[in-house]
């Protein structure tokens, strides 16, 4: 209800964790026409962040970790600060669960069967808080960012080498991005994540990379998300830093 106001409000759902509100989720009939846009929209609304504040009680949101929007078969997530459904994200893999181990009906499971076994899965999304949850500062504000199930999976199958393989090989590996995949960001993740398990806490992360215009960008997220980094212009320099 709205603080004051006999106009009330519906979200379809919300997970409480504790007691806190920590995700709303608006459903919409798959038969409705832009059902995701619409879900979006009322979920701005519910947040008090449009013109019609009237219908919004903006405390709901104030421990929100992240909102979805579904029509039973598409199904995305994204954050408060995201201005548009094209920030909004589909989690297509539910690791560590397979695509084998969800509910399905004639064909492969469908977006939102795919989200609430994998970002709403208990351990998963406490995960999600600790590690894949970033702020950062942009021109326009504080942005918040959470992870995409990419990260996600990566992250998580990195930490997994890194604690059980027993030569330096196997603690090693090569993770492949595409263009524009979030390859910064994965990294953040990855050092967040390496330091809440505890047993990483007297490591020493070294970021190498062989553009210019990379180190700018890299040390340019990592600011922006409260990582401190700390720039090597030479091997001396770095020598000294990794004492």
């Amino acid at each position: 209800k709205t603080k004051g106001s006999d106009n009330l409000f519906y979200p379809d759902i919300t997970l409480f964790v504790n007691g806190i509100p920590l995700v709303v989720i608006e459903a919409k009939s798959p038969k409705v026409k832009n059902a995701l846009s619409n879900a979006f929209s009322d979920l701005k609304d519910y947040a008090g962040i449009t013109h019609n504040k009237k219908r919004g009680n903006s405390e709901l949101f104030f421990y929100n970790l992240f909102m979805i929007v579904t029509d039973t078969n598409k199904c995305k997530f994204g954050t408060i600060t995201a201005h548009s459904l094209n920030q909004y994200w589909r989690w297509a893999d539910p690791y560590p669960k397979n695509l084998d181990e969800l509910p399905r009906g004639s064909g492969t499971p469908n977006d939102q069967n795919r989200l609430i076994y994998g970002m709403l899965d208990k351990r998963n999304l406490l995960d999600i808080m600790q590690s894949f949850t970033l702020f950062s500062a942009e021109d326009k504000g504080i942005a918040k960012i959470i992870c995409r199930y990419q990260q996600f999976r990566t992250v998580k199958k990195a930490l997994i080498r890194l604690q059980n393989g027993e030569t330096p090989q196997d603690r090693g590996g090569l993770i492949w991005h595409t263009q524009g995949s979030g390859k910064s960001l994965t990294m953040m993740f990855l050092i967040k994540a390496m330091y809440a398990t505890k047993k990483f806490d007297d490591w020493k992360i070294i970021l190498v990379n062989d553009r210019t215009d990379l180190e700018t960008q890299l040390t340019s997220t990592a600011t922006k998300v409260g990582v401190r980094v700390k720039v090597a212009d030479s091997i001396t320099t770095l020598k000294e830093q990794i004492k």
